[in-house]
């Protein structure tokens, strides 16, 4: 159902949905068949290691509801290690850990993935300090803040296109990197 309440009046548009596209019959198309599934849920863990770019990004999205993240540092480290993302694409994904990972010791957590991840030290430390100093939530909205004007869109974008090509779900990507709804729509648009 739409509910119209806008300057012009009656509804000036149409109201079949696929009309709203610049090419209704291909986006008819597109979606009366079924949507493409990537259900990280039920893919062993071994597998996921082996997804080279992706494999960092699919396995904290597998495992980031569990009750203690800190049980898969382990691992995290060693896919930081095997991956080796860019420094901006790690920041974005701490702060996605840091809002979205139920933890016991959150500042113990990036201190150990500091000490286990010699690459990325600096950029753990970091994050642990802010969330010791300021709490977790005032943490992760100033380093939001913070990373923007330093450049981090682009890691987050990187992050988002890697996102939009195993098929998350878009609120996810928007909350996970912070990027808006049509940032999202220019990036499926570049990438086409």
């Amino acid at each position: 159902m739409v509910f119209y309440h806008g300057v012009q009046s009656p509804y000036p548009y149409s109201t079949r949905w696929l009309d709203g596209f610049d090419d209704p019959a291909m986006a008819e198309e597109l979606y009366r068949q079924a949507f493409p599934l990537v259900d990280i849920t039920v893919v062993p863990d071994e597998e996921i290691k082996t997804h080279r770019k992706v494999a960092l990004l699919e396995y904290v999205q597998k495992h980031i509801r569990e009750r203690d993240i800190n049980l898969r540092l382990r691992d995290i480290a060693f896919l930081l290690e095997l991956t080796q993302p860019s420094k901006e694409q790690v920041i974005c994904l701490l702060h996605y850990l840091a809002q979205e990972a139920n933890t016991l010791d959150s500042d113990a957590f990036f201190r150990n993935l500091g000490q286990n991840t010699p690459h990325y030290k600096e950029e753990m430390m970091t994050i642990a300090e802010q969330l010791e100093q300021k709490g977790h939530k005032i943490g992760w909205q100033e380093g939001r803040q913070e990373g923007r004007q330093e450049g981090l869109h682009a890691g987050c974008k990187e992050i988002a296109r890697n996102m939009l090509a195993i098929g998350l779900e878009r609120a996810t990507i928007e909350l996970t990197t912070g990027l808006s709804s049509a940032e999202l729509d220019a990036l499926t648009n570049s990438a086409a």
